[in-house]
């Protein structure tokens, strides 16, 4: 096979590492539990392939229980993709994509339909056909009706007697039901509606050879600029209007007044066990006024407020989840100096902590029948994370994992069991069952080629931010014949908040072909924003996106300088997404700290992100103009030093292209020298097609090759 890598190496080609099936294989997710805890239920390949099948492990071991391959498309009379699109669409297909539990089967959507098969085993029913795409499977807990979503709606299925019903009746374009809640006794619906009318329509060209340019419109609501109308109701699940919750400014309003639902960005909805109340989670549209509102259905205009605060500088918390007895919510939250599990009550009062002071919890998970809560945490090193335990009433909180770092989790409803995806660094996750002390391994999803793969050396670093004096954690990656006293060119690789931890990720593959056949040592840093050290580090970059954690990248550089096994001559960096803008920013406003860099799908000017992610961060452009300016980088393209590549796939929705052409542009007019690799039928992740990754990693490597060279001295 081509490679643009001018070194023949050693082992195996970094094109064949990415190229399908994937040689590290797929990654297991989506765990979920039967309700008597005998199943566990969740998505993979075992061949390494995209196509996702369901699995079932339960008494009788491991078994699939779906055969993706097997159902084809649905045939459409007016296709109008030019030959071979099709045919390359369906190698792209995910497979399953939701499922649910009914008692002693489960349902699943493959190609927007509906199938039903036998947690025991057994042939899948296809119980629809059709080209009609449904979403957000969610099984009601009486177990024999299906909700699901379909052109804006929530409908549901009737399984014993087949009958299809349309739950709530939304008609205009752009205005849809985004999610839904069952009642836990199947009487009600949930639902949060969101009316996107007022985005702005963003135009993005598909350059196609065989039919010339077609052009795709999105909605987009980039900073600053006219927010969606949000509201929640409840309404039965036999169908009917909506009773509306009033939120916000609305419980103000006097009755039969509205308001613009404009003040309003839900968090969570959540019903209590009993079924008596629906839990809200909400902030004002400045993403900090946080409240947790309950209401009972008949009387949706008149919620309850049990915990209001202003949480600065935004709100950062978990989904409520209801005490089995129904007298309290579970929630996380950074109320004091790291993020903590609380106990709420019911009816109000004051949260009462139950995780300890000092580490910070990642996810929670409270069963329906437990007495305990459930919650990973960054310990107890801030750079691993590991399952804990504690009584809802409160009490010292217990290790309940061990080993490597977990992805994911999920806890039985009774509390007795917990499922694990647990992975480490190039040790690819699998799922594991803890049941007391035994603990079962149940998949195994990398090829066998991926044990012929030399292992690099990792080890911990930390080095100190010379701003303002804070400790930073960071991994090295060595190569496995690595020689101390031997001078090493080094990258800082993937830069981006979390790249610390000591988990799984796909570009450690990338990391270590530099490593072992390159000869270079890459160093992931846990940046600020990174979770794992408290309330102050993780929002320690607000307003300061691109300053304060660029500086933390040459101090890591600085550190990297005085050590006697680097090369102080060749410290690279490169990024993607937020890690790309990072790139930009440390090679723009530190000239000449870093030799060469790769900067792919980066955001260049921040108005033109999305207001969720942005306005927390940075507050909106109109407020503080100057701040942008300070933290984009298009007004810093005049200074850049280094050799520059910049990437970026041309369908990318979420940062669009036209932030690379900014760049471009900017630093043409700079008179600045740059290397460019375009995508043009590729997205963000580069999912679309599936050349398109291998290709960017060993262009990745070739760039820092080609400019920094290879091996030590």
């Amino acid at each position: 096979m081509a490679t643009f890598l001018k070194r023949p190496p050693k082992g195996a080609f970094l094109r064949n590492l990415y190229s399908r099936p994937l040689v590290y294989g797929t990654a297991p997710s989506a765990l979920k539990w039967s309700k008597d805890g005998e199943r566990l239920a969740f998505l993979w390949n075992e061949r390494g392939e995209p196509l996702l099948d369901l699995y079932v492990f339960g008494p009788s071991g491991l078994a699939r229980a779906s055969d993706a391959a097997a159902i084809g498309p649905a045939p459409v009379e007016d296709d109008e993709r030019p030959e071979g699109e099709a045919d390359y669409a369906e190698k792209m297909t995910g497979g399953v994509s939701e499922f649910d539990w009914l008692d002693e089967q489960v349902a699943f959507l493959l190609r927007g339909n509906l199938f039903v098969v036998p947690a025991a085993g057994g042939d899948a029913r296809r119980v629809t056909a059709g080209t009609q795409s449904w979403s957000g499977l969610q099984a009601a807990p009486d177990g024999r009706r299906i909700g699901f979503l379909c052109a804006g709606n929530v409908w549901t299925y009737d399984l014993p007697t087949g009958a299809l019903t349309q739950v709530t009746f939304f008609s205009r374009d752009e205005v849809s039901v985004n999610g839904f809640q069952w009642s836990p006794d199947s009487r009600f619906v949930a639902v949060e509606v969101e009316d996107r009318s007022m985005y702005e329509v963003v135009r993005m060209p598909d350059y196609i050879p065989e039919s010339g340019v077609k052009v795709a419109e999105l909605r987009r609501n980039n900073v600053g600029k006219p927010l969606s109308k949000v509201r929640v109701g409840i309404v039965p699940s036999s169908g009917g209007r909506m009773a509306r919750v009033r939120l916000g400014k609305s419980q103000e309003l006097e009755e039969g007044k509205s308001d613009t639902g404009t003040d309003v960005r839900l968090s969570a909805l959540a019903w209590t066990c009993d079924a008596a109340k629906l839990v809200i989670a909400y902030t004002d549209k400045d993403y900090s006024d946080y409240r947790i509102v309950t209401v009972e259905p008949g009387r949706e205009a008149k919620p309850r407020t049990i915990f209001h605060e202003k949480m600065e500088p935004w709100a950062e918390c978990g989904a409520p989840m209801s005490t089995p007895d129904s007298k309290h919510v579970c929630f996380a939250s950074y109320r004091d100096g790291s993020r903590r599990v609380y106990r709420l009550p019911i009816a109000g009062g004051d949260p009462v902590p139950l995780s300890p002071s000092g580490i910070d919890v990642v996810q929670a998970a409270l069963p329906i029948r437990g007495d305990r809560v459930f919650y990973t945490a960054c310990a107890p090193h801030p750079t691993e994370q590991q399952v804990y335990s504690v009584r809802i009433e409160g009490g010292e909180a217990l290790q309940v994992s061990e080993g490597t770092t977990h992805a994911e989790f999920a806890v039985s409803e009774d509390g007795a069991s917990v499922a694990l995806v647990q992975g480490g660094v190039m040790i690819p996750p699998e799922v594991f069952v803890l049941r007391g002390r035994k603990r079962s391994a149940v998949t195994r999803s990398p090829l066998p080629a991926f044990s012929k793969i030399l292992k690099p050396r990792v080890e911990r670093m930390t080095f100190t931010n010379k701003s303002d004096g804070r400790t930073v954690h960071a991994k090295l990656i060595l190569p496995h014949d690595f020689d101390p006293d031997k001078r090493y060119p080094v990258v800082l690789s993937c830069v981006y908040a979390g790249q610390g931890k000591e988990s799984f990720g796909r570009y450690q593959l990338l990391d270590t072909y530099m490593a072992n056949e390159m000869g270079y040592i890459l160093v992931g840093i846990d940046l600020r924003a990174s979770i794992g050290y408290g309330k102050d580090f993780y929002f320690g970059y607000r307003r300061k996106l691109g300053l304060i954690d660029a500086e933390e990248c040459v101090s890591c550089a600085r550190h990297l300088r005085t050590l006697p096994y680097i090369d102080p001559k060749r410290i690279g960096i490169w990024g993607g997404s937020y890690g790309g803008f990072l790139t930009l920013m440390a090679m723009c406003l530190h000239p000449g700290e870093f030799h060469t860099g790769v900067s792919w799908k980066p955001v260049t000017d921040w108005r033109n992100y999305w207001d969720s992610y942005t306005a927390p961060r940075l507050g909106r452009p109109k407020d503080d103009p100057d701040i942008y300016k300070a933290t984009s980088p298009v007004f810093h393209a005049s200074a850049l030093k280094g050799n520059l590549l910049i990437i970026h796939g041309m369908q990318d929705d979420n940062v669009l292209f036209q932030d690379a052409a900014w760049m471009i542009q900017k630093l043409i007019e700079a008179e600045k020298y740059f290397d460019l690799m375009i995508y043009p039928r590729d997205d963000h992740g580069l999912t679309l097609r599936h050349e398109s990754l291998p290709d960017c990693m060993e262009r990745i490597a070739a760039y820092f090759e080609e400019h920094m060279g290879v091996g030590p001295v």
